[in-house]
């Protein structure tokens, strides 16, 4: 058996087991094999003994399909009159729905699909009207797709539900007992929604067919529009007649706008609580969005007229406009139309809205009298006035849909016509320049509004700004006055730089205070009221900033009373010692020895005492203190002593230093090195006692002055040797953690 022989087998007995009919020729060796294929389609379709493929009886087309209704229709109704009086009364509206289905089903699969549109012959010129009628067109179909496309998407998900219904009745059906009596009545009721599917499918399918050529034309109108875009032309006439449209559409504009603010007026005067006055409001608000959609359509209409005109000129070679003029003018229009654009989405959600919500009150309405609403129930005729009112500014909305495509089309070509007359590098610079005086402008406004109030007084960005500019302006003065202020102390001594610096510092905080003050009046901030407000900041200062309003008014007196200046070496009552780098608003910097740098709040120096080393200019005298021997000279120890002050660099040589002895200790003579040192020498302690110490002993051993090591004499008590001869019981001996065994 060849391939092609075993393929056929295989394809008849897959046909064999679909519904279809008819037989199979399969080649087989040298001749052909032909099989009859089963089939359930041939046999009309009775309630009570359906099967999973009834429905292919009905998949005929034609005249075959007609005459099977037609049969299955009569067949109903003797099956019905066979039926016993309850359940033919039952059964009669489901024989009749598959009747009336089965009717209508070969008209409905006979009806064609709807065909796309024929290729379009494109003109070889469009005027701008041309232009404008394609673009109204393109709109108003492509709002229609929409809508299209919408109802498509609910037919095919209605079908889905449908089809998943009839599988599950079918399952359940099939699942009976062949002699159950139920199987009739469910059978009728599966063969009616069958038949009702059948047709919905019929109608899903020339839904598609016309979705199908309904994009297919709005594509040829699209790229119709391009190809009249780049066909466009101007007439000699259209001037004289965009100019007498101008004037029209400006009258009609000012109309609107007159409507608008009177629509606002009435809205506005309407007070009152109860049902009828909210509903009256309700209603005068809804005049003022129809208000609003109409003067829109009427800007839409004189921004496009406008466009046009210029547009028209250029084609003409008949604009004496000026280009940066014309560019502002184009900005200014593509945003009105955006502005327009944004605002229509909202005027549609509250238009629907408001026709939803005088639906809804009109059939409450209705419900609770069980008649029409009264005519002369003046909440029902605001509610019908709503409801109406609602519905046109809807279709309002759809008019200003295609006006604003008509003018952002035409917008479009103007910019585009003009960035091509001017050339692309001056077309760029003229879309940059506006791009940044655009942004200057956004800017400006976002800047001017509203952030918070100091005082009742809107603070904005814009006064932020100027409130920061004007404090680095003072920080600036304050720096400049402060490194001069350093520059001319730097060439006088310590004290006058730490006068210099004191000035500084207290000038740099009167400056800042006087640029904030200025500042905040920039802002409009009213000094006269300034007690008060001072004197809430103050207590709020004195809850919540207690300890950094304490250092600073500690640091002011710091400043002020220079028992601490820069430059001093203190010594603190916790053994910190340093040189004063810098007494800043909440802290002072210290310097260590070490050249570390250690921050020491304001307040530790009002609360604590102090060690200012250097607070009055001048030597200080420090004890070095040392030892000798027992024995040695006392007028050569002093001598010594007194040599190695006038050796070292760090005693003041305008002052006497002395020898002291002042204690006899256990095993030396202890003396201290009474010197005075120079105000460099002060600063650096540790360093200077180190150097004296040393130098002292390096000549003690040069002289040969005994420098005493500390020594024990040690006596023991007679007694210990008796003790050794008879020790007593229990007692250790000998040995470290033994006791005496026997042999001892």
């Amino acid at each position: 058996m060849t391939t092609k022989a075993v393929l056929g087998i295989v394809c008849a007995l897959t046909l064999g087991a679909s519904p279809l009919v008819g037989a199979v020729q399969v080649p087989f060796l040298e001749g052909t094999l032909s099989l009859q294929t089963p089939s359930r389609s041939s046999a009309r379709p009775e309630p009570a003994r359906l099967d999973a493929n009834w429905w292919q009886y009905f998949e005929a087309g034609g005249a075959e399909l007609e005459q099977r209704v037609a049969e299955t229709r009569q067949w109903l109704d003797a099956f019905l009159a066979g039926l016993p009086a309850d359940i033919a009364e039952a059964a009669r509206p489901v024989v009749t729905r598959i009747q009336a289905n089965l009717r209508a089903l070969p008209e409905a699969r006979a009806r064609p699909s709807p065909e796309p549109p024929l290729a379009q012959a494109y003109a070889q010129h469009y005027t701008v009207s041309q232009l404008l009628d394609i673009v109204g067109r393109l709109s108003g179909e492509r709002t229609t797709l929409a809508a299209e496309r919408i109802d498509a998407a609910s037919a095919e998900k209605a079908v889905r539900a449908a089809r998943g219904h009839v599988d599950t009745l079918l399952a359940a059906y099939l699942a009976l007992a062949p002699g159950d009596p139920e199987r009739s009545l469910r059978g009728l009721e599966i063969m009616a929604d069958r038949s009702a599917l059948a047709l919905a499918e019929e109608r899903l399918r020339i839904d598609r067919a016309a979705l199908s050529a309904h994009e297919a034309l709005v594509n040829q109108l699209a790229q119709e529009q391009v190809v009249a875009a780049e066909r466009l032309a101007a007439m000699e006439t259209d001037p004289a007649r965009l100019d007498a449209e101008l004037q029209q559409a400006r009258n009609q504009w000012q109309q609107a706008h007159e409507q608008f603010i009177g629509a606002q007026g009435r809205a506005l005067s309407v007070v009152g609580e109860d049902l009828q006055s909210r509903t009256l409001a309700l209603y005068r608000q809804q005049q003022v969005v129809s208000a609003a959609v109409a003067q829109a359509i009427a800007l839409a209409r004189l921004v496009r007229l406008q466009a046009e005109r210029h547009l028209v000129g250029l084609l003409l070679d008949a604009s004496d406009s000026d280009t940066a003029a014309l560019h502002a003018r184009l900005a200014q229009w593509q945003g009105e139309l955006a502005d327009i654009r944004q605002q229509s989405v909202i005027w549609a959600g509250a238009s629907a809205r408001e026709r939803d919500r005088a639906s809804e009150r009109l059939a409450s309405a209705v419900g609770m009298s069980g008649a029409g609403p009264s005519r002369f129930d003046l909440t029902n005729l605001f509610n019908e006035d709503r409801l109406t009112l609602a519905q046109q500014t809807l279709v309002a909305l759809q008019r200003l849909e295609i006006g604003l495509a008509q003018a952002e089309q035409v917008v479009q070509l103007l910019d585009s016509e003009l960035g091509y007359r001017e050339g692309r590098l001056r077309d760029w610079l003229a879309r940059a320049g506006l791009a940044l005086r655009q942004f200057w402008e956004t800017a400006l406004g976002w800047a001017g509004e509203s952030l918070f109030k100091i005082a009742g007084i809107p603070v904005t960005m814009l006064g932020l700004l100027r409130i920061t500019l004007i404090l680095f302006v003072a920080w600036w003065v304050s720096h400049g006055l402060r490194r001069a202020l350093k520059r001319a102390g730097e060439r006088r001594d310590s004290a006058t730089q730490a006068l210099f610096y004191t000035i500084g510092r207290l000038s740099h905080y009167l400056i800042i205070i006087l640029g904030l003050m200025i500042g905040l009046t920039s802002i409009g901030f009213d000094f006269t009221n300034f007690a008060l407000v001072a004197g809430a900041v103050i207590l709020g200062v004195g809850f919540g900033l207690r300890a950094i309003l304490f250092n600073f008014v500690a640091g002011l007196i710091l400043l002020v009373d220079r028992s601490l200046k820069v430059g001093d070496f203190i010594e603190l009552d916790s053994g910190l010692a340093g040189e004063v780098q810098a007494i800043n608003m909440r802290s002072t910097l210290i310097r260590t020895n070490d050249d570390v740098d250690i921050v020491v709040p304001n307040s530790e120096f009002i609360n604590a005492k102090i060690v200012n080393w250097t607070l009055e200019e001048g030597p200080r005298r420090i004890h070095v203190p040392f030892r000798v021997a027992y024995g040695s000279d006392i007028e050569r120890v002093r001598q010594v002593a007194l040599e190695v002050a006038d050796r070292l660099p760090y005693t003041a040589k305008e002052r006497t230093s002395g020898v002291w002895l002042v204690d006899f200790g256990e095993n030396s003579l202890d003396y201290e090195l009474v010197v005075w040192i120079t105000p460099a020498a002060v600063k650096r302690p540790g360093a200077v006692y180190a150097a004296y110490k040393g130098e002292i002993e390096t000549i003690l051993r040069k002289y040969g002055i005994e420098v005493p090591i500390p020594q024990r004499d040690l006596r023991l008590r007679s007694g210990f040797e008796a003790e050794e001869r008879e020790p007593m019981p229990g007692r250790w001996v000998s040995g470290i953690g033994k006791k005496p065994g026997p042999a001892d």
